[in-house]
């Protein structure tokens, strides 16, 4: 696994979230409905702006003091 891609266990243990509800985001079975305070944890624990997670901008193109350590979701490009 390359240090830029996090499983769905892992994000579920960093942000909370059932590994289920984190596997249905991932396959667009279901959408999160967050809150702004929800959506700030979420980039903080992929290590990503929002305007990267709501698909703005991507990871690369993110300013360097928007990503902590450069992480992304597992399987997403």
């Amino acid at each position: 696994m390359s240090d830029r891609q996090i499983s769905n266990k892992e994000l579920a243990r960093r942000t909370g979230y059932h590994v289920n509800t984190i596997s249905k985001w991932r396959s667009s079975k279901d959408m999160p409905k967050l809150d702004q305070s929800e959506i700030h944890a979420l980039c903080r624990a992929i290590n990503c702006s929002v305007e990267a997670l709501l698909g703005l901008s991507s990871i690369d193109e993110a300013a360097p003091d928007d990503l902590i350590n450069g992480v992304e979701l597992a399987g997403t490009v």
